[in-house]
């Protein structure tokens, strides 16, 4: 099938608008186009290695780098100008360009196609922005929906505007089984006219999820999901499973623990392992991802006081900007912890979006979301990113049950898995 799709490629190409294949060519160096690095007689390598966005940026607006600074493509709107420079390397005014500069090699179709494609640069706006509002959307099942809502309203309405946008917010309320939801969710994102999402969730259909907001070109900021996805548009605040597990890993190593039981299962799994090993006269010491964090295993037998812990990305309780939020808004505290992570969500969102500044575009907003580091939300581990890192504190905080008192309570501080 895979094969099938890349012979149909140059076909589904060749039907395409002119724009849209000059934006392939762009983006990914698509088609037979050869890059020659060095000048004229150097090296050759296919475009795909070297296409104009990793230089130019997807923007056009061009992304400096080693001390050059690549031209701003949007400003430039003479077509032979542009054709010298990216057949020939040189400038308007016949002069060589920085070596940096690749020349490419492409028919005259391609070249025709690609400047149709950089005059758009610059011009209109993505989906969901205007003078006056920028459009974020949510995406959450039905017993979520209502408290994570009014959280994130509360929010974006303590912010008022931005750079003189104000922050619309659209809801969807995700219907039936996990396998319908991609539908919904693109079905969403066009019809609303979706900038960015915030307050995803993800859990049960993660990776095709994930395709659609990849295929829609959408930013997704903090979903929940057990299992992180490797995408450009999506940026996860927290661990996911994997790395919880590494985290208790790393705790049984640092503390001697012996005799462990690790165990990615839910609380009444895990307590229902726990009670077969006490009749066989077992009494190991259980490590437990978040899923397992619940009142379940709090019912444990007084035999394993000091031997259940748990992997969870965020310490229990109200953080003071919670607490705050949550006075002046009449917040409810139906489902806290889904709260607390779309409202990290939306802090991240939020910096980027003040970042990105007046000139918002989907492409800008992921470059200064990449450029965070060590980003306080506030309501959990702070936050780093870059263009190949989309997950945001890799590690977790790692809880022991008080089974006397039926209580999660920290077992020390976090644990990273860098």
């Amino acid at each position: 099938m895979k094969i099938l799709s890349l012979l149909l490629l140059p076909l589904l190409l060749a039907a395409a608008p002119p724009e849209e294949r000059g934006r392939a060519i762009y983006l990914e160096g698509t088609g037979e186009i050869t890059a020659v690095i060095g000048g004229e007689g150097g090296t050759e390598v296919p475009a795909s290695a070297l296409p104009c966005a990793g230089c130019h940026g997807r923007d056009g607006r061009g992304n400096a780098e080693g001390g050059v600074k690549p031209s701003d493509l949007t400003k430039l709107d003479d077509e032979r100008a542009l054709k010298r420079a990216i057949a020939m390397g040189l400038s308007g005014e016949g002069k060589p360009l920085h070596v940096a500069m690749p020349r490419y090699r492409m028919s005259q179709q391609d070249m025709a196609d690609l400047i149709s494609y950089i005059k758009t640069l610059g011009h209109g706006s993505d989906p969901g922005v205007s003078d006056t509002e920028v459009r974020i959307g949510a995406v959450l099942p039905p017993y979520l929906s209502k408290p994570v809502q009014a959280a994130l309203a509360a929010r974006f309405k303590k912010t008022g505007e931005l750079w003189g946008r104000r922050i619309e917010l659209r809801t969807l309320d995700l219907a039936g089984p996990p396998a319908g939801w991609p539908a919904q969710v693109r079905d969403f994102l066009q019809r609303e006219k979706i900038f960015a999402v915030t307050g995803a969730f993800l859990a049960g259909a993660d990776a095709e999820l994930a395709k659609v907001f990849e295929e829609q070109e959408v930013p997704l900021i903090g979903p929940f999901t057990l299992h992180p996805q490797e995408n450009r548009y999506i940026f996860h605040l927290s661990a996911g499973l994997e790395d919880q597990t590494r985290a208790l890993a790393r705790f049984a190593k640092e503390k001697g623990l012996k005799d462990t039981l690790l165990f990615p299962g839910s609380g009444p799994e895990a307590l229902a392992r726990l009670r077969e090993a006490e009749k066989s006269g077992s009494r190991p010491t259980l490590l437990a991802t978040g899923k397992a964090a619940d009142s379940a295993l709090l019912s444990a037998s007084a035999a394993f006081e000091g031997r259940i812990f748990v992997a969870v990305p965020a310490l229990p309780g109200e953080p003071a900007a919670y607490r705050k939020l949550a006075a002046s808004h009449a917040l409810s505290r139906e489902h806290l912890s889904a709260q607390l992570s779309a409202l990290a969500a939306a802090e991240v969102l939020l910096e980027g979006l003040m970042r990105a500044g007046r000139d918002l575009t989907r492409d800008n907003l992921i470059e200064k979301l990449e450029s965070l580091r060590r980003f306080e939300t506030g309501y959990g581990p702070p936050v780093t990113f870059g263009p190949a890192r989309r997950l945001g504190a890799r590690g977790a905080y790692i809880l022991k049950a008080d089974l006397g008192k039926k209580a999660w309570v920290p077992a020390g501080g976090w644990v990273g898995v860098e």
